[in-house]
């Protein structure tokens, strides 16, 4: 069994470092260097603030003090983390050929949940982080998954609308409105969750089973609309599916070292979860080469 303390040093100075310069990468091929640095602004700072309230407002998880390099109550590398989920949600779903609509959005809103729900439990299992409030799904809380999905849902819905480009035509002030909105419209659910117990009334026996439905269930449902539709992407998938290939087959050999989990059910798991993402280069190899979007 490997070390906790060689499992937090792999996570910390190894994986995330490594999928966000994968991801930058990705990014500034795709989209150039001004657009890149603008977007990974953005929702590095989104997700800080997600961090920042959550904790402060409803004392919801604590993070082990060998982060280094924190921001406030949150370690940087969490930051980091956020950027690599939302950036590749969107990306792979793009890839995809799904149209920028309310399908699309809900499916990168699926995939950030899909990452998450073998992210969080294996790093509450080893000692990454602790959550403290109540917790249905191998130790991590159900609203946890619900912010993921709205706060990546309404990133990208906002990022697409006309009505935020015609209202907020300066680019800066526009960027701000899309760090800060998500955030302010998820507390209040959030508020409404705990007091409505939510967590508890649906208890952890079918909070496994909407977990699963609801992140991987709705991303193989859009697999196959994609594949219904018969096109192919019109950029270059190929780093996006490598980003979370590698990192669930990261957590994979994480849960194995741990032994935290049944590891036939977490093999069932990754293997549901990480199954669509090969779906964009099967549908590249069969098309031929596709040229990066400007």
């Amino acid at each position: 069994m490997i070390a906790e303390a060689t499992l937090h040093s792999l996570f910390i100075y190894g994986l995330i470092p490594l999928v966000f310069l994968l991801a930058v990468l990705s990014s500034l091929r795709t989209y150039g260097r001004n657009a890149t640095i603008r977007t990974f602004l953005t929702m590095a700072v989104a997700g800080l603030l997600m961090e920042g309230l959550t904790m402060r407002l409803f004392a919801s998880h604590t993070y082990n003090g060998i982060f280094p390099v924190p921001i406030g109550d949150v370690p940087l590398v969490i930051v980091l983390g956020w950027v690599v989920i939302i950036f590749i949600s969107h990306e792979i779903v793009q890839a995809m050929q799904i149209p920028r609509s309310t399908v699309g959005f809900l499916m990168m809103g699926a995939l950030a949940v899909n990452i998450d729900l073998m992210l969080d439990p294996l790093a509450e299992a080893v000692g990454l982080w602790h959550w403290n409030i109540a917790n249905s799904f191998y130790g991590v809380p159900l609203g946890n998954f619900l912010g993921w999905f709205l706060i990546v849902f309404l990133f990208n819905h906002l990022s697409a609308s006309r009505a935020v480009k015609r209202v907020f035509p300066n680019v800066i002030m526009r960027s701000l409105f899309l760090a800060i909105m998500p955030v302010l419209l998820i507390l209040p659910v959030g508020v409404a969750w705990l007091h409505l117990d939510v967590e508890n009334v649906i208890g952890p026996v079918n909070a496994k089973a909407v977990v699963g439905l609801l992140s991987c269930g709705t991303f193989i449902a859009g697999v196959w609309y994609a594949h219904a539709r018969q096109q192919c992407a019109d950029v270059d998938v190929t780093l996006p599916c490598i980003l979370f290939l590698l990192i669930h087959l990261a957590f994979l050999a994480g849960a194995a070292a741990a032994a935290e989990h049944d590891l036939m059910a977490w093999s069932v798991l990754y293997i549901a979860a990480a199954t669509p993402y090969l779906t964009p280069l099967v549908q590249r190899g069969q098309a031929g080469p596709v040229s990066s979007a400007t």
